[in-house]
């Protein structure tokens, strides 16, 4: 079966898998927490992580149920290949049944911001104390570098890991971990935020605007010119298509890899949001559909690129993440 996975760092993460699920959502009952930090999505099964453990959906959303992890606050999810992994304030742990039953992969006093796979060893960025590496599902864990930083994201291309470090830079590890290089040629500035990773490059969000690499982060060459939009605070891309949210602008809309951007109109009800920051965006796959979640009114939906957007639920509630799959 075809693994699908979505990382996440520090982020309120919303997932859709369905869509005939859009505009269905109903407010979580009292006893869940109001804030989402992360979900992961495998067919119609939906992790949620939040500040009370972790919820499952196995209706695309439509009704949740407590899983086994409790009394934590869960920061990321990653899917593998029969095993459910979540970052949480007290390190990280492991499921093999599907959520029902957890147990501790190690680093309990670190709080984890992300995780990727590259291969057969696991990464975690933590919000304090570097990059964390295992080679054997979380039995020992080392440290691969980066000590005392607060690592916003990592992701894996090829035999690399980045990671991005804010008011630092970006940085990589062709060697499992073992040591780390600047990865900054070419960026004017070390206010770095989200990595995406797709088959055509390696995209960079910066407070200066969007970047690309052509050889796996190595160098950086700006999509942009005069950027005034504010810090990138989100980036989603399908082919050739990209969106970057921003800090206090809204989304930004480029149809061929970042060359040229379009401010999306935000109209009628999205007249007020512009203001705020756009926390998470994410791309369908088809022309002109995308998603845009806000820090204090929910989700909304464009199906012209931005033209017009409508709500799409969620209200009252910051979004700090989304990704689509299909």
């Amino acid at each position: 079966m075809k693994t699908k996975y979505f990382l996440m760092s520090v982020t309120y993460v919303l997932l859709f898998g369905n869509p005939n699920v859009f505009g269905q959502w109903v407010r979580l009952t009292p006893q869940y927490s109001p804030d989402i930090w992360a979900l992961a999505q495998q067919g119609p099964v939906i992790y949620a992580g939040m500040d009370n453990g972790i919820f499952k959906s196995t209706d695309y959303g439509s009704t949740w149920s407590a899983s086994g992890l409790t009394g934590t606050n869960v920061r990321a999810i990653f899917i593998g290949d029969e095993v459910v992994y979540a970052g949480t304030d007290s390190g990280v742990y492991s499921s093999t049944n599907n959520g029902s039953t957890w147990l501790s992969d190690g680093l309990l006093d670190t709080s984890i911001s992300s995780l990727c796979r590259l291969g057969d060893l696991m990464f975690a960025g933590t919000a304090g104390r570097g990059v964390f590496f295992t080679s054997d599902n979380g039995v020992t864990w080392n440290l691969a570098g980066l000590s005392q930083s607060a690592v916003k994201s990592v992701a894996s291309i090829g035999t690399k890991v980045l990671a991005t470090v804010p008011s630092v830079g970006v940085f990589a590890s062709a060697d499992s971990g073992r040591s780390w290089n600047d990865f900054d040629i070419g960026l004017s500035t070390t206010n770095v935020g989200p990595l995406l990773v797709d088959s055509l490059a390696v995209y960079l969000g910066t407070i200066n605007g969007v970047y690309t690499s052509l050889d796996s982060g190595r160098s950086w060459a700006p999509k942009n010119s005069g950027w005034t939009y504010g810090m990138v605070t989100a980036l989603a891309g399908a082919g050739a298509d990209l969106a970057a949210g921003t800090s206090v602008n809204g989304i930004l809309y480029s149809a061929d890899t970042g060359t040229t951007w379009k401010c999306s109109n935000l109209t009628s009800w999205t007249n007020y949001i512009v203001s705020l920051a756009i926390n998470a965006i994410a791309l369908t796959g088809s022309d002109t559909s995308m998603f845009a979640g806000t820090s204090s009114f929910g989700v909304f939906h464009s199906t012209n690129a931005g033209i017009t957007w409508t709500p799409q639920g969620l209200t009252s509630t910051p979004v700090r993440a989304l990704a689509a799959d299909n």
